[in-house]
């Protein structure tokens, strides 16, 4: 299966990734620029299927504490159910990467 990263670099590459996506792919965004919020908030405007997106971070770059936030202000400054914030980084996550026990 096609598992496409890095997706939030351009609004263009999100637009691909969605179409990839709709075609059975899952794509990730990662959350190093700080951005999280402005390109979950794309994507679901955009038709983005929920359940194919993850997040990630580049936990060298920046800390846990960077995703911690951004993950809490896709709930509390946008309003997107908790479930479907918690799911980027948990279920989703674990879905594509084969992680049926955990």
């Amino acid at each position: 299966a096609l598992y496409v990263t890095h997706v939030d670099r351009s609004e263009a590459l999100q637009d691909e990734a969605i179409a990839l996506v709709r075609r059975g792919a899952t794509a990730d965004l990662d959350t190093v620029n700080e951005e999280l919020a402005r390109w979950v908030v794309r994507w679901r405007a955009r038709g983005g299927d929920m359940t194919r997106l993850t997040v990630s971070s580049d936990a060298a770059i920046k800390g846990p504490g960077t995703m911690t936030a951004q993950f809490l202000g896709l709930h509390t400054a946008h309003g997107l159910p908790l479930a479907e914030v918690l799911a980027l980084a948990t279920t989703n996550t674990a879905r594509v990467l084969r992680l049926d026990e955990k």
